[in-house]
């Protein structure tokens, strides 16, 4: 089905738009209910893509996913955290955003892929099939909800030298990432998160927990290595057709990164993601990038513009403040397509 949709957008493709144009794809906590829905209702390309994603959940995990979305009266701020429905979700949202853009003639010079958003990122660069990308995402999710330890993650708005600073407050927890210098996210036991988060409301100091059950770049999720190092053993990764950065490695994807798909595996959802360092090695590999954040919350935006780095222009595409149709038509008139 797919085939198909993705000749026919090929055939309205023009020159890309932005010659720096960059897709950015999110991970765990970036998503919420009724995410997209919108755009589901009023773009048919999108439309199209959510569904093929649908057709393949369905057989793969014997549920809607739309209908665990977009069905059921629950609102953006009801917690969405089942990692059965929260890992497909976000892929299927990011790729169908990425096939929606290039269906308006929007082709991407790069990607950026952070957390889970690295596999959305191989997708939309060519490195793996989009529906090989999502079963892996899928086995992922399974291993997780069968095998995972109890945990979680916190984010915290402050400078990320505390954690190192201050120990005592940060006692049963690891750093698991920097976004920008004002804003990580550490990962332990729901019960520290807890405390560390009473702690800092103590002192002012603004935290959230996110709507997340694992302890994500963390020796939290050590007890489940061997069996995501088996996830990829019939996957092959190739080389894309743009560069492919990596918030885990904090530099574009080496075919020599790809040699091994399960050690990949295992470092995306081990190792420590390290945003603005990327960002800033892509901005200068990258002549004057546009950044567009794929993700359903527009985070990623939000760390661009803190991160504040110089000749970059960034913009979200959708929200969870609802208007997704007059977003995404702003993005667009904003990349030169009305």
């Amino acid at each position: 089905m797919l085939s198909t949709i993705e000749q026919a957008a090929t055939q309205r493709k023009n020159e890309p738009v932005s010659a720096g144009t960059v897709f950015m794809y999110g991970g765990q906590g970036t998503q919420y209910f009724q995410m997209g829905r919108e755009l589901y209702q009023a773009n048919p390309m999108f439309r199209r893509h959510m569904d093929a994603c649908d057709d393949l959940i369905r057989s793969e995990l014997g549920y809607s996913l739309t209908e665990v979305l977009y069905q059921g009266g629950r609102s953006s701020s009801t917690p969405f955290e089942n990692i059965l429905h929260t890992h497909p979700a976000l892929f299927s949202i990011g790729y169908s955003l990425s096939a929606a853009l290039r269906a308006e003639g929007i082709e991407p010079v790069a990607v950026l892929g952070y957390s889970l958003g690295e596999y959305i990122g191989l997708a939309s660069a060519g490195c793996l099939q989009w529906d090989d990308a999502l079963r892996l995402v899928i086995r992922q999710a399974r291993v997780l909800a069968g095998h995972g330890a109890p945990g979680g993650m916190l984010s915290v708005f402050s400078a990320a030298d505390q954690f190192r600073q201050r120990p005592g407050l940060y006692a049963g927890s690891e750093l698991a990432v920097v976004n920008f210098d004002g804003s990580f996210c550490v990962s332990g036991a729901q019960g520290n998160l807890e405390r560390i988060k009473q702690r800092l409301d103590d002192e002012g100091i603004i935290s959230m927990v996110l709507p997340i059950q694992f302890a994500f770049h963390s020796s939290g999720i050590d007890g489940i290595e061997e069996k995501i190092r088996g996830l990829a053993a019939d996957v092959v990764i190739k080389p894309g057709r743009v560069p492919v950065y990596s918030c885990m490695l904090r530099r574009a994807i080496g075919s020599a990164d790809l040699a091994d798909p399960g050690e990949y595996c295992w470092r995306v959802v081990r190792g420590n993601v390290q945003f603005d360092e990327t960002a800033r090695r892509l901005a200068t590999e990258i002549p004057a990038p546009f950044m567009v954040d794929l993700s359903a919350t527009g985070s990623l935006a939000t760390f661009m513009k803190y991160a504040r780095i110089d000749g970059v222009k960034y913009s979200h595409c959708i929200n969870q403040f609802g208007k997704d149709v007059d977003e995404y038509r702003s993005l667009k008139s904003r990349l030169g397509r009305t």
